[in-house]
């Protein structure tokens, strides 16, 4: 028997705060995340984890969307040379992927205090973000890739030198965002 797929969904409310308070207050030792969409206001963008928690209090929501949580690629974590508990969950970066419209996210870079970023976002919507483990001391960079076509542009630009990255590229499960999206 297989592994059980796991969903992340997309919601619209306008209660996304009241949502957090009641949940945090039913269940304080879950991580609660619900990540605004940076293109469409009064969607949200949530783990599986997340989902279970918000079941679980009894928070009754209507879903737009759902995605499976294999559709959703990572790259470049091996890279990482620290203690992997420092990193952001999988499940926090793919959401945070999702609410950028990204189908696969690069791990970038590593930050410390004072270090200089590779690439610095200037806007939600940018394709790099910065994104911590809950209490953590270390930022890191990611960058998500919004279709195939913008994954296999920045593989040919460094094709010679991370070839991994070119055949993570083309391994990709869907051209483009709006192919992940099933209606839930």
């Amino acid at each position: 028997m297989g592994a059980e797929r796991r969903w992340f969904f997309c919601l619209r409310t306008r209660q996304a705060p009241a949502i957090l308070r009641q949940v945090r207050a039913k269940a304080p030792a879950g991580v609660v995340e619900l990540w605004p969409d940076v293109f469409e206001t009064g969607l949200y963008w949530l783990a599986p984890e997340t989902r279970g928690l918000l079941d679980a209090c009894g928070v009754e929501v209507r879903y737009l969307y759902k995605v499976d949580e294999a559709a959703v690629s990572l790259y470049g974590l091996e890279r990482y040379l620290g203690n992997p508990a420092e990193l952001p969950a999988p499940e926090s970066v793919r959401t945070r992927t999702l609410a950028g419209h990204g189908i696969g996210v690069e791990f970038v870079q590593a930050l410390r205090e004072g270090d200089t970023p590779a690439a610095e976002p200037t806007a939600p919507t940018d394709a790099v973000f910065f994104l911590r483990r809950p209490g953590g001391q270390t930022n890191f960079l990611w960058r998500l890739f919004r279709s195939r076509a913008d994954a296999a542009h920045q593989a040919a630009q460094r094709r010679r030198t991370d070839p991994s990255f070119a055949a993570w590229a083309e391994r990709l499960v869907v051209d483009d965002f709006s192919a992940l999206l099933t209606s839930a």
